[in-house]
């Protein structure tokens, strides 16, 4: 069970017993409000009624008493409103009566009314005092006074039922007031064992809840200091709750890491440590290692003398804070932002060290699968070597140059000798003519790339930039190729990520770039393979690529693949200056050609130019 839903279950008891209790107050208490309200509605009326009933009666006793004393006759003009204040007090008792008692005591005192009526019409209606009648005098006197004697046992017989109407109402008020303090007796008793028992549910939840808990809370801390005397042999006893349960299964967990933890060879990994500082330290490249957020976390000697400034300078900082290369941070905040990315192949840079230019070939690893993401920057210096392909480069130019009249000559005469010898169509002689012709071809054409990038390298024709759309580049190239993609049993797209605006570029220059990647692309390409151009534009650089899926290149390769008359993969072909002279062009628009490549899985150069 979880912690919640017992501290739920124990507390909503002592609630529910609290509600209940409330709700037998509240009852109680409409009960007698209710009984409250009839003894003031209903008693209080009667008793009005009868107390002015009582009150009219006396009153008119009075009166005709002192009429009858002061005239010897009752005059017949009291007899109506008598009668009249009479009923109509009787009539406000009967709507008001709710028992049959009430009713027949109405009755009785309205019976009292009339026979006093009567009694006071028959002596109003005998003959005035003195005179005789018929029967005799002293029959008539007798009679008068019977007839006032009736008259007051009437006026004492309305007044005595009206007394008993009066006192039926006293004594319901007297048992509607013992029975209110019954009732209030009852409900105080009743709250009174309802809060105790309240109390006590109250007090055996909260003893269960703080035992529940305290349990396994001291079975923690025993086992805490258990771990504290190096046992790591930790079992904690479940207690039933979820949380506490799960809180101990973590803590056995820690256990057992710690029991792992504590049975490692600490000096052997110590030893490891400083034995892989002393091989990091020992390496010919530079190392330079950054965290998730860029910073630098380790550098090697060699990689503080490549860039001219110590770990510790370094440590805990971007590279932004401590030098100024412009690229590299770029690159380095592409793959922090997105370690997947496949953007960043080996590149170079030029750093200023002692007043001497020096060039570093660069490549960054992310290792984003690991426990603490981050980059490795791997660092080499190629100042010499980046000086001997140059010389070398010019000295075959030079030796192009100078091979471009003999051969141009051999191709004249060759031209000749076909047309002076009688040769055969299909005889030996004619198969060895013409591959001399298809070689020499080949030599020309060499000898023209060559000078080509004499030319390049020379920088003796500027670029004209002007401006142009790169889309319609993109497209155009796609064109041209539609015939050999589908020869070679490829297929061949466009993806633009965002608008790409305008470009200041030297056209002609561009389209010689991206048609010799897609050339390369088509040749290293196997049948139904995907070759992919893409573009898009970040600030003021533009990135142009082209993806294929075919063998890929080893990374001992990359580094090699733009220097001249290298040729790498499975199908060579070609004179191996076509990336050589890629580079070239892309350098002299001030930007950079990448290669990013898994073997196996394609390769994808990047031109990257500045707009």
């Amino acid at each position: 069970m979880r912690l919640r839903s017992l501290l739920i279950l124990g507390y909503s008891a002592v609630l529910t017993l609290a509600a209940l209790g409330l709700g037998l107050g509240l009852i109680t208490v409409l009960g007698l409000a209710s009984t409250s309200e009839h003894m003031v509605r209903d008693n209080f009326r009667a008793l009005d009624v009868a107390s002015r009933l009582r009150e009219m009666t006396s009153a008119q006793q009075l009166v005709v008493l002192s009429r009858l004393v002061e005239t010897e006759g009752a005059s017949v003009a009291l007899i109506p409103p008598f009668q009249r204040e009479a009923d109509a007090l009787l009539e406000e008792a009967r709507n008001i009566a709710q028992t049959d008692g009430e009713r027949k005591l109405i009755e009785s005192v309205q019976e009292s009314v009339d026979r006093l009526a009567n009694s006071m019409t028959i002596l109003a209606a005998r003959p005035a005092a003195g005179v005789v009648d018929s029967t005799g005098g002293e029959q008539g006197f007798d009679r008068e006074a019977e007839t006032r004697d009736s008259v007051v046992s009437g006026f004492a017989a309305v007044s005595t039922a009206a007394r008993a109407y009066y006192q039926y109402h006293h004594d319901e008020m007297q048992a509607g007031g013992l029975a209110i303090q019954h009732q209030s007796r009852r409900l105080a008793l009743a709250l009174g064992l309802l809060a105790g028992f309240t109390v006590l549910i109250g007090v055996l939840v909260s003893l269960r809840l703080a035992k529940r808990l305290s349990g396994p809370m001291e079975r923690l801390a025993a086992a805490a200091q258990q771990l504290a005397g190096r046992d790591f042999d930790v079992r904690i006893p479940r207690s039933g709750l979820f949380e506490t349960d799960h809180v101990a299964a973590r803590f056995e967990s820690m256990a057992e890491a710690l029991r792992g933890f504590h049975a490692l060879d600490l000096d052997r990994i110590v030893a490891e440590r400083h034995r892989l500082d002393r091989v990091i330290a020992a390496i010919d490249d530079g190392l330079v290692i950054f965290d998730d957020a860029g910073r630098v976390e380790r550098m090697n000697p060699v990689a503080e003398l490549q860039l001219g400034f110590s770990a510790e300078q370094a440590d805990g900082k971007r590279l932004s804070e401590i030098t100024t290369l412009p690229d590299l941070e770029a690159e380095i905040d592409t793959l922090v932002a997105s370690p997947t990315t496949e953007l960043v192949g080996d590149s170079d840079l030029t750093v200023e060290r002692d007043g001497e230019a020096r060039t570093l070939s660069y490549s960054l690893l992310p290792f984003a699968d690991a426990a603490r993401p981050g980059l490795i920057l791997v660092l080499r210096d190629v100042t010499e070597q980046r000086q001997f392909e140059r010389m070398r480069t010019e000295f075959v130019l030079r030796a192009a140059h100078e091979l471009r009249t003999p051969i141009t000559s051999l191709r004249m005469a060759l031209g000749l000798l076909e047309g002076k010898l009688p040769v055969a169509a299909g005889s030996r002689e004619a198969e060895l003519l013409k591959t001399m012709d298809d070689e020499v071809l080949r030599l020309v054409q060499l000898i023209s790339d060559l000078l080509d990038l004499s030319r390049l390298y020379a920088r003796s024709h500027p670029l004209k930039p002007e401006p142009c759309d790169p889309e319609e580049l993109l497209r155009r190239c796609m064109h041209r190729f539609v015939p050999m993609v589908e020869d070679a049993g490829l297929r061949m797209g466009l993806t633009l990520d965002g608008p790409l605006g305008r470009a200041s570029l030297d056209v002609s220059a561009i389209e010689r770039v991206l048609d010799n990647l897609v050339a390369n692309a088509v040749r290293h390409t196997p049948g139904g393979g995907l070759i992919e151009l893409r573009a898009r534009r970040d600030g003021e650089r533009l990135f142009l690529a082209v993806r294929d899926n075919g063998e890929g290149i080893a990374r001992r390769d990359r580094a090699r693949v733009f220097e001249p008359f290298v040729q790498v993969g499975k199908r060579a072909g070609g004179s191996g200056l076509g990336l050589a002279m890629c580079r070239e062009l892309v350098q002299q628009h001030g930007g950079d050609l990448r290669l990013a490549s898994h073997p196996g899985h394609g390769s994808t150069f990047t031109v990257v130019l500045p707009v």
